[in-house]
């Protein structure tokens, strides 16, 4: 078996001059697959477009072997448009069975980068030139009309830096080895929880705006604050979600969805349920819960594109580290705080797999602090009762 390749004359692809062959696979002689159209650029290794080659011929053995059909119109590709391996990608997370959310996620993060590339474009024409520029056009905001943190743009990067692989180890990256991709050094801030005071306020002002879902995102909000679930979880929950438990109604998600890989449950308070069964009134099954006047489910832009408004219309603008993310923050400092649940019972409630993980998202209120204070400041009865005196302060 051998590969005959013959050049079939000029052609522009890219913006850059390239070579159109005929390449096909013969067995003594005979013909037996013709890609016809496969365009190689100027700027392609040849040691890729060789091994490239390999692969089909090897791939057409097999077939040939096994009896599998030839598809006459199948080419061999030297290197991926990134549309095509963000397919591939998507494909093989898969077969992996990556959760759900991780893999909407990443699929939103790539689907970014492809239009700021452009669909058509080839892996190997993505240098270490054009991902630093890609980094600068993401901290811009290009895409989204306003700037990006560095987590984000890391996000977006890492999800790249997957692709890239997934593509060179199927063969087709078109790269004899992959450019690094170095995430952004974050200046990371502590989040803030919202504190009661904040959280009154924003709700408050939330349920008096007349405008664009407002009413509805506030009861999301509210529904948020009193089970600390993520946004993901809050703006997908669906009615078949809820379970009853006896008398107490549950939230349940399946370890697909949720971050700690297992599955979680969650009690609604009275004021949580009666806003779920609010929302849920004539809706069914996998129908979701948090709708717009639109008919279609808050995403997790729009949480954040409302919470944004909210916070400014609040007078928390000033606040960078007053985050979405600090409900989870107020859920938490409210239960230790107000509620004083055992560390484990909030842990459980969070989701959380380690507690150092939880007291991270704690911040201890003036009210706790002056109760600690308090009760350190309180004469020692027990030291009374033994007939010890207490210890005195020498000057």
């Amino acid at each position: 078996m051998s590969i005959v390749k013959n050049t079939k004359g000029m052609s522009y692809t890219n913006g850059g001059k390239g070579v159109k062959c005929e390449i096909s696979v013969s067995v003594k002689g005979k013909v037996i697959r013709d890609s016809k159209s496969m365009t190689i650029t100027d700027k392609t290794p040849e040691e890729v477009i060789v091994r490239s080659l390999q692969k089909w011929k090897d791939e057409t053995v097999a077939a040939l072997k096994s009896g599998t059909p030839i598809n006459p119109d199948n080419k061999p590709e030297i290197s991926w448009t990134i549309a095509k391996a963000i397919d591939e990608t998507i494909a093989e997370w898969v077969r992996e069975k990556r959760k759900k959310s991780t893999i909407k996620t990443a699929t939103i993060n790539l689907n970014i980068i492809k239009r700021l590339l452009g669909e058509h474009t080839q892996l190997h024409e993505i240098t270490h030139d054009k991902i630093k520029k890609l980094k600068e056009r993401l901290l811009a905001g290009e895409e989204c009309k306003h700037e990006n943190t560095e987590g984000s743009v890391n996000r977006k990067l890492s999800a790249l830096s997957v692709m890239l692989k997934v593509a060179h180890e199927a063969g087709f990256s078109g790269m004899t080895s992959l450019p690094q991709i170095k995430r952004i050094t974050e200046n990371k801030t502590k989040r803030m929880a919202l504190t009661p005071d904040i959280q009154e306020t924003m709700l408050k002002t939330c349920y008096e705006l007349q405008e664009d879902d407002m009413d509805i995102f506030a009861d999301l909000l509210l529904f948020t604050l009193l089970t600390g679930l993520r946004r993901s979880n809050v703006s997908l929950l669906k009615v078949n979600q809820l379970i009853m438990r006896g008398k107490i109604p549950i939230i349940k998600i399946s370890y697909e969805d949720f971050k700690g890989n297992r599955d979680h449950t969650v009690p609604l308070v009275d004021k949580a349920y009666e806003i779920f069964q609010k929302h849920s009134y004539n809706k069914f099954g996998e129908n979701y819960v948090f709708t717009k006047t639109d008919g279609e489910h808050f995403t997790g832009s729009s949480i954040l594109h409302r919470f944004n408004r909210l916070k400014t219309l609040s007078g928390f603008k000033h606040m960078k580290n007053l985050v979405w993310h600090s409900t989870r923050g107020g859920f938490i400092s409210n239960c230790f705080d107000v509620k004083h649940l055992d560390p484990i019972a909030v842990k459980n409630l969070a989701g959380h797999v380690d507690m150092a993980t939880t007291m991270g998202y704690y911040e201890e209120s003036e009210a706790a602090i002056r109760n600690t204070y308090d009760i350190l400041n309180r004469p020692d009865e027990s030291v009374k009762t033994n007939n010890i005196s207490p210890l005195k302060v020498v000057k």
